[in-house]
């Protein structure tokens, strides 16, 4: 199955060169992107970012019909950044959760009343960066099994 990363930049969470980092730090083996920001956040956040990084596999996601091709279209995905800081119910997180992902958020309601930091993914209270998010997700992979990684964003590895 690989390293599968699923990223909607919704409100311009994180830019292009945090996903670029980490995409190559984790050696993530494709990276699913809908670039399409929430309307009030258009012209601040919106950008678009190129079909590789490395050897990263970008691919955009678009405009879903259903919720079943969404799901069909992702169902490879394992690792999830929830796309705002803050959540009302937060389905798309849930249903990342539901489908086994690890997911990255922020440690804000509703992502905290779901998410147990370090179990089922990492809740942040800071700034992100990659660093951070990376080191959450070199411990997530080690728990299961996955331990061939670097040690911090930048160094070689053998994974």
């Amino acid at each position: 199955q690989g390293r599968v990363l699923l990223y909607w930049n919704r409100t311009g969470l994180v830019g292009p060169e945090f996903l670029e980092r980490l995409c190559s730090a984790l050696r993530i083996d494709k990276l699913y992107f809908r670039g399409h920001t929430d309307p009030d956040f258009a012209n601040l956040a919106s950008y678009q970012i190129p079909s590789r990084f490395g050897d990263t596999i970008v691919e955009y996601l678009p405009v879903f019909q259903t919720r079943q091709a969404y799901f069909d279209a992702t169902s490879d995905a394992n690792i999830f950044i929830a796309p705002r800081v803050v959540e009302g119910v937060g389905m798309a997180f849930l249903e990342a959760l539901a489908r086994g992902c690890a997911v990255f958020a922020h440690n804000r309601p509703t992502m905290n009343e779901y998410i147990i930091s370090g179990e089922n993914g990492w809740l942040f209270t800071r700034r992100w960066n990659a660093q951070r998010v990376y080191r959450a997700a070199r411990t997530w992979l080690a728990l299961r099994g996955v331990t061939t990684l670097p040690r911090k964003v930048g160094d070689g590895g053998t994974a």
